[in-house]
């Protein structure tokens, strides 16, 4: 948005802005000086925006691609039990079984610090791709589809990377049950380790998981489902226009 009027500016000697705006005549940008403080001015919270989405997403892969490695390290760690002595297997579950709950714990703390603002930027990121994906379906002109359909791919693909990392969090954390019963429990004779091995196993059957603020699971099936969703509710207003206003959406009947 910033670099664009730059870029036709020099080329073009055309001063145009991000947005429609009328200036007061004391405010007009006659000069390439107070057109480049207006423009940034007006694209300065664009940066911010960015900045902070950015910082989020980042954030969020990081922490849970930091935890789904851990999980994954303690499943290999657990795998090395079955050459473990029958005398010190008990010590070593038990050890397994504190990391274990420290990791659920962690994720607890992760899901609890992202949860709503997934759930926030799930609904907006929706909104919005349903609107340009509306528009890119009833564009006629080449800058249109370019505009329009970069911007919903960009959008899917940050849900995209959302669901994924949550879906490797839970699979991660899926994995410890069948690296506990991989690990040689059913050599150790000892009643108290047995029974001790039962709630371990009975622990790992609930997976880390990040929630949309308790509403859904972020996974791939959720990113599946809402882009269907998306899609239905575009093809729903396209056909709404074209009774209403007799527009040839010809470029959605790939959809119907």
């Amino acid at each position: 948005e910033f670099i664009l009027p730059i870029i036709l500016l020099a080329l073009t000697g055309e001063k145009t802005f991000p947005l429609f705006i009328e200036f007061p005549a004391f405010l007009h940008p006659t000069s390439n000086i107070r057109y480049s403080i207006l423009l940034l001015l007006l694209t300065w919270p664009l940066f911010g925006a960015a900045f902070i989405m950015v910082s989020h997403d980042l954030m969020y892969f990081g922490l849970i691609t930091a935890v789904a490695m851990e999980f994954d390290i303690l499943r290999a760690d657990i795998a090395e039990l079955r050459d473990c002595e029958i005398s010190k297997f008990g010590k070593q579950l038990y050890g397994m079984a504190q990391r274990q709950n420290q990791l659920f714990g962690l994720a607890e703390i992760c899901e609890k610090a992202f949860s709503f603002s997934l759930f926030y930027n799930f609904i907006m990121s929706s909104l919005i791709l349903c609107f340009f994906a509306f528009l890119f379906s009833i564009s006629t002109e080449l800058s249109e589809f370019v505009f329009n359909g970069t911007f919903c791919i960009s959008s899917l693909y940050q849900m995209y990377l959302q669901c994924y990392f949550g879906e490797k969090l839970k699979n991660a954390s899926e994995n410890l049950m069948k690296g506990f019963w991989e690990c040689g429990w059913e050599n150790v004779t000892d009643i108290q380790v047995q029974k001790s091995f039962g709630f371990i196993i009975q622990r790992t059957q609930k997976p880390a998981i990040i929630t949309v603020w308790k509403f859904s699971t972020i996974s791939l099936h959720q990113f599946s489902s809402v882009s269907w969703e998306v899609l239905h509710i575009v093809k729903y207003l396209v056909k709404i226009l074209q009774f209403h206003a007799g527009i040839d959406a010809s470029i959605f009947i790939l959809y119907s």
